[in-house]
């Protein structure tokens, strides 16, 4: 797994900041099981077959 981050900072005031991050992961390589008593359709598993998950926060911080 393989992930990498961005994050800004923006401060409005002295007593303001906006805060910002984004995400992203690689899931590929991820190594997957197949549960006991569990029948999976031929090529399927239930591991992150090469999926890329993103994400995107905000936070607003005021202090007074």
């Amino acid at each position: 797994m393989e992930t990498w981050s961005i994050g800004l900072n923006w401060w409005m005031t002295e007593y303001m900041r906006l805060m910002f991050q984004y995400s992203e992961s690689d899931l590929s390589d991820y190594p997957f099981f197949v549960a006991q008593n569990q029948d999976l359709p031929p090529g399927k598993n239930n591991g992150f077959d090469n999926a890329t998950i993103k994400g995107f926060g905000m936070r607003m911080h005021v202090d007074w």
